[in-house]
Formats: structure tokens, C-alpha cells, sequence
């Protein structure tokens, strides 16, 4: 069968061009063939992306200077990241030629045997829109087969209107999958039923990883740190942490306005070398979920520092593996980070869960 996959693989982010690459890989598993389809939002496309950042960003959008301002600095810098990261998945993902920016368009133009949307936040918030229809598969046609691996709200909870929203959206799925318990519980109480399964990324093994990890690297012996949320507390962990266990600290980001933040600057590396640099780091110190989820794989030492708003995945992941220890709260507190990650134990709760994950895709696609 042919599996036409709708996720957020066009975002400048290594964990959306991953759990694509992911995704797509799982599907080869179970014996089916699988195509990127290559939607993206007009608001989420080359230049356009600064507008949307801005819109969500209330201290820059408090007044006409600040906007005309954030325009003009930010504008080269995203549409430099986009077309970058293009690259990057046109080299690592079976994408559709054309790209599509309506649901009619896909509608109108493409044929599979079901339809696949996950996973990553494709349920929550995209570009300037609460939610988008899209990513509900509202383009597929009546008896076309329509299922969800691991998507994601990003969120605890999610807005009243899409509450009620939802089980109109979700009325054509055959079968859902979610990446968080938390969004197994939100449905449960609309009265769907769900999976609570893996994200993609977790699905390939640490050997098919280092398939493509990109090891012709200059840095060794070093503490890593990837930061996708303004926090000075750390960046103050981190600093401090790096000086205290006297090695180097490298930072990993796709803005070269971190080169003034502590650590030396890795800017935007390829999603093969971004692999690499937390395979053979000493420590990882991050807030993102797939940094979290690559450190697991690779057997690092880590810690996470949760983001405000968007933790929840995190949390659930390190639940499931029993590894919550990860989790620093106490700034002052280096132990976490020195102390033993206990692999042996969640290896084996990872493999179970693995084949569970792999299985319940298999079953979603052929029954």
C-alpha cells in the first residue's frame, strides 16, 4: 500500500525534518511504501515566516516601530533558515514535486491508498491559526482511509472552540494514535478512542540512527546544549555547569544571534550532524523534546529543563521510562546531570513499547 503522510516536515526545526524521516522509515517496516506530502502553509513559506513570527509575538507586535524593526532584521534570517532546512529534507525525505498550499489542492491532485497525519504538533497551533484543517485531513474524500500516528496538541489542555471542534475533525478517521497520554485523555473525555503511542523518532533503533549520524566532527569532550526557549536560568545552568565539570561547552541553534550566548555557536548544522553532536557529547542540557529524545537513544548523560508552556511531551516521555530524575529543578544542583541515566531499565521499557508502537502502525494501515 501507499501511504500518503501529511506532517510538519517543512519546519526549520531537527526534530520535525527527524520524526519525518522517522515516520517515513516506520512505515517501510511494516511493508508498505510511504510519500512525504509536501504541504506548507503560505504563512509558514520563505519570506512570509517573519510575518507570522511577529504576529505571535506580542512585545514586538505592541507598536508600528517595533514591527517595522522586527521585520527588517528578522526577515533574512528566517528565510535563510527555511531554504536551508529545504535542503535539508529534500535530501532526507520522499516529498511529493509539488508543493501544495490548500487542502484543495492536495484534494485535487493526489492518490493514495490512506491517508497519515502526524506526528509532531499538528494538532496545535500553526502559523497564525488556532488550529489548521488541514492537518485534520479535511481534503480527504468520503471512503478514503484516514488514520493518525502520534500526533500531538503540544499542549495540556487546548482552547474551548476546539474542544468542540473535535469530534467533527476527527469524524473521518478510521483509527488515532497520540503522542502523549495527556492527549489520550483529553479525547477519552469527547468520547474518542486512541492510542497512546511512540513518537516516530523512537521507532528506529540507536544502529539505524548512526546510519546516518555524520561522525567528521571537530568537537570532543564537550557539554551540549540546545535551547529552543528564551531562559536565561539555562543558559545559566548550563555556563556554570560547563566551568564546573571543565569542559567545553557547545551550543546548537539555527539563529546566529546566539553567538553572543555562553558556549561556542554550532550554526544550523545539517540534521546528520545535529545527530552527531549529541551522539558524542559528554552531557546534554536542553528543553526540547527530541533533544531529550536522541540523548535516550544514544545513551547520553542528560537533563531536561522544562519549557513553560510546552512540557507536557516531555514529561510523558521521561514518565513512561521512568526517568523523571532527569528533570532539574534546583538551578543550583549539578548531581542530576553527573548521576548515572539507569539505560538499563528504560532500554527495556523502550524495546516493549517499540513493538507495541510498531505494531499498533501496522494494524492502523492494513485493518
Amino acid at each position: 500500500m501507499k501511504v500518503g503522510v501529511l506532517t510538519r516536515h517543512a519546519v526549520a526545526n531537527y526534530g520535525s525534518v527527524l520524526q519525518a524521516y522517522a515516520t517515513q522509515k516506520a512505515i517501510e517496516k511494516t511493508g508498505h511504501e510511504s510519500e512525504i506530502i509536501n504541504y506548507i502553509r503560505k504563512d509558514e513559506f520563505d519570506i512570509n515566516i517573519s510575518k507570522t513570527m511577529l504576529f505571535r509575538n506580542k512585545a514586538w507586535n505592541s507598536n508600528l516601530l517595533r514591527r517595522i524593526v522586527y521585520i527588517i532584521l528578522q526577515t533574512p534570517v528566517y528565510t535563510s533558515t527555511f531554504r536551508t532546512f529545504r535542503k535539508y529534507t529534500k535530501r532526507l525525505l520522499k516529498e511529493t514535486r509539488r508543493v501544495y498550499f490548500t487542502s484543495e489542492e492536495i484534494q485535487n491532485n493526489t492518490n493514495y491508498d490512506l491517508y497519515c497525519v502526524g506526528s509532531d504538533q499538528v494538532w496545535g497551533q500553526i502559523g497564525c491559526s488556532e488550529y489548521d484543517p488541514c492537518y485534520f485531513l479535511d481534503f480527504a474524500r468520503d471512503g478514503e482511509k484516514c488514520i493518525s500516528y502520534a500526533s500531538s496538541f503540544g499542549k495540556d489542555s487546548i482552547s474551548e472552540s476546539l474542544r468542540k471542534e473535535l469530534p467533527k475533525l476527527l469524524i473521518k478517521f478510521d483509527n488515532i494514535s497520540v503522542r502523549e497520554s495527556s492527549a489520550k485523555e483529553l479525547l477519552a473525555e469527547l468520547g474518542i478512542c486512541s492510542h497512546h503511542v511512540l513518537d516516530p523518532t523512537l521507532l528506529l533503533t540507536k544502529k539505524e540512527w548512526n546510519e546516518i549520524a555524520d561522525d567528521n566532527q571537530k568537537y570532543h569532550g564537550y557539554v551540549l546544549i540546545y535551547q529552543l526557549h528564551d531562559n536565561k536560568l539555562l543558559e545559566k545552568y548550563a555556563k556554570d555547569f560547563a566551568n564546573y565539570i571543565g569542559k567545553r561547552l557547545i551550543r546548537i541553534s539555527n539563529s546566529f544571534l546566539y553567538y553572543f550566548k555562553s558556549g561556542k555557536l554550532c550554526y544550523m548544522p545539517s540534521p546528520e550532524r545535529f545527530l552527531s553532536l549529541i551522539k558524542n557529547a559528554d552531557y546534554v542540557i536542553t528543553d526540547s523534546f527530541h533533544a531529550t529524545v536522541f540523548s535516550l537513544i544514544f545513551e547520553r548523560k542528560f537533563v531536561d529543563i522544562l519549557p513553560t508552556n510546552t512540557g507536557t511531551r516531555i514529561i510523558s516521555l521521561l514518565k513512561m521510562l521512568k526517568l523523571e530524575d532527569r528533570i532539574v529543578t534546583d538551578y543550583d544542583d549539578f548531581s542530576k546531570l553527573e548521576n548515572e541515566v539507569n539505560y538499563i531499565n528504560a532500554k527495556k521499557i523502550l524495546s516493549e513499547e517499540r513493538r507495541n508502537s510498531l505494531f499498533i502502525l501496522k494494524e492502523m494501515i492494513e485493518h
